[in-house]
């Protein structure tokens, strides 16, 4: 019976999800296609009510704090935690200022979703790859000229049992780059049940409270690429101190080791 209803919940916050990102892409579409400042429009108007309304019709209940912290017209770099599958909606849901992200190219491929994110300045990158890497960090830090925040899931991809994963570099060249300050936001899924994939899908998870919460900006001013491991130490612990139950850290080394023994033997 349990299996049952993972499969049901799961087809049904899927389903949510493609609803509204189709029915809010419709308007924004619009919006990009008429007016260069329609993302910023688009974002103003839509976001924080597609967050909610996406996180209310899957059943999840949230928070935020913290957001506080933030000066009104300051840029930041939003280095954020990637704990779940709907953590993308609470941020959106919570922020109340101009804001672009960091995504993965297949994202771009989505009709009409990815043309419009692109034309609203969000940024594609791939890790790690020195071709398209350039570019996509000379536009991210336009953005931030501009006066946007920039959100960045550090990790480089979805924790899909908690632990908290090394975090990449390029957040912190960003904000070196663009000199603008540091901000730890630690996300959490706080659970009924343990945690189980289905149809290779972490939806299913009984989610009692997705929390975010905002850490103290950490300034970047006078900042060189030497002080990214610094930087790096302070913004996981404060990622840490932002959960209740806090996540193991895994290490770069204990990282590259799992990868490693996960590839398939050769020869």
């Amino acid at each position: 019976m349990t299996a049952v209803l993972d499969v049901l919940l799961t087809a049904w916050r899927a389903g949510v999800i493609v609803f509204w990102h189709v029915l809010i892409a419709i308007p924004s579409i619009v919006l990009v296609a008429l007016r260069p400042d329609g993302g910023s429009i688009g974002q103003r108007i839509f976001a924080r009510f597609w967050g909610r309304v996406t996180l209310a019709m899957c059943g999840v209940p949230w928070s935020a704090r913290g957001f506080e912290k933030l000066e009104p017209g300051q840029p930041y770099v939003l280095v954020a935690n990637h704990a779940s599958e709907l953590d993308f909606y609470a941020l959106a849901a919570s922020m109340r200022f101009q804001w672009r992200a960091l995504m993965k190219p297949g994202l771009r491929k989505i009709p009409g979703y990815g043309w419009t994110a692109e034309r609203s300045g969000m940024v594609f990158v791939r890790q790690g790859d020195p071709d398209t890497t350039p570019r996509a960090f000379a536009l991210a830090l336009e953005q931030m000229r501009r006066g946007h925040s920039l959100l960045v899931f550090a990790e480089g991809k979805r924790s899909f049992d908690g632990k908290l994963r090394p975090l990449k570099r390029g957040a912190f060249v960003l904000a070196i780059e663009a000199q603008v300050p540091l901000v730890p936001v630690a996300i959490e899924e706080r659970l009924a049940a343990p945690r189980r994939m289905v149809l290779g899908r972490a939806l299913a998870h009984r989610i009692r409270e997705l929390r975010v919460v905002v850490g103290d900006p950490i300034p970047t001013a006078g900042a060189t690429l030497v002080d990214i491991p610094l930087l790096t130490e302070r913004v996981v612990a404060a990622l840490v101190a932002g959960h209740v139950d806090p996540p193991e850290v895994v290490s770069a080394a204990n990282e590259r080791a799992s990868a490693a023994a996960a590839k398939p033997a050769t020869g």
